[in-house]
């Protein structure tokens, strides 16, 4: 990540928390100091636009429903594989993961079944979902404009039937098995799919652009597919280095990086490349001290601690 990137960054979490007056709640379920032992805990005392920093343990989380708009931040996953190192050494991980509110931000959590997004606008990014379920993300009816960008997803995005989801924006991931169910009217750009794109299962009116897709199945176009308009998509079927067809925690996701002559296509291409620790290598806020009121025409002194990657 370049300096303007990284200033870019900065810029938005500085907008998340002092734009909005937010607050920002810990949560360590091992930690007896932390204020919130669970991730429910800290949604309950939370209002809408604070933020949830969900601290690594070697203890999984318990599932958790985010029902007010929230920004949910973990410390990343495959940190120790990848060089990028919390305090702790570890990740946050739950089973299940649920967005029920417009406007919710998740990032740098690790996943073990399901992120099922029940609200429009929702934005998941830098998480790692390796469950064996046939979905990672799940998208239900009324879902839509959402941004799913920079996540490792064992297992596809979409819906089911009676649940069509529009106007979404799926890019930078790398994913195993990957068939936009249900998704109409959405740019998927940018995407490393491993394993197989089922074309014809594949609904409408999707701008489906430079992603490296390992095997892609035109055999059985349909009425949904015809809509869809794919661009300059880069077949490589062999290209990977890594061979197996799931994508587990010890994979090493260096092996979905590109050949030099591929270098615009996938995960790894484009204006926000796929990061390979799950979260920016920096720099990132650590501590955020805001004062609650100020007198009328005096400054207000905010307190920003800055780390970053080790």
């Amino acid at each position: 990540m370049n300096m303007k990137k990284k200033l870019l960054f900065l810029s938005v979490m500085c907008g998340w928390v002092v734009g909005s007056q937010a607050a920002t709640l810990r949560v360590n379920n091992v930690d007896p100091s932390a204020p919130y032992a669970t991730i429910t805990a800290a949604v309950n005392a939370a209002s809408d636009g604070d933020t949830i920093m969900v601290e690594g343990s070697s203890i999984k989380y318990a599932d958790a429903i985010l029902d007010k708009r929230v920004v949910l931040v973990g410390p990343g996953y495959w940190l120790r594989d990848n060089g990028i190192v919390s305090e702790s050494g570890y990740d946050a991980r739950l089973d299940y993961l649920t967005s029920t509110a417009e406007g919710t931000i998740i990032m740098g959590m690790y996943i073990t079944q399901q992120i099922k997004v029940q609200a429009p606008r929702t934005i998941v990014t830098h998480c790692s979902v390796v469950s064996a379920m046939g979905t990672s993300i799940s998208l239900v009816k009324g879902t839509d404009n959402c941004v799913i960008t920079q996540n490792f997803l064992a297992g596809g995005i979409g819906g089911v039937a009676g649940h069509e989801t529009y106007r979404h924006q799926i890019t930078n991931n790398i994913i195993e098995d990957f068939t936009p169910f249900y998704i109409y009217d959405s740019y998927i750009g940018y995407n490393t799919i491993y394993d197989e794109w089922r074309v014809a299962w594949s609904h409408g009116g999707n701008k489906i652009e430079r992603n490296l897709v390992n095997d892609l199945d035109f055999s059985q176009i349909n009425e949904f597919t015809r809509s869809n308009n794919y661009v300059d998509n880069y077949f490589a079927k062999d290209l990977f280095t890594n061979t197996v067809l799931s994508i587990k925690k010890d994979t090493d996701v260096r092996d979905y990086e590109l050949p030099e002559d591929t270098k615009d296509y996938g995960a790894f291409a484009g204006d926000n490349p796929y990061v390979i620790s799950g979260i920016p290598a920096g720099p990132i806020i650590e501590e955020l001290t805001i004062p609650t009121s100020v007198e009328e025409g005096s400054s207000m002194e905010v307190t920003i601690k800055l780390g970053s990657a080790k």
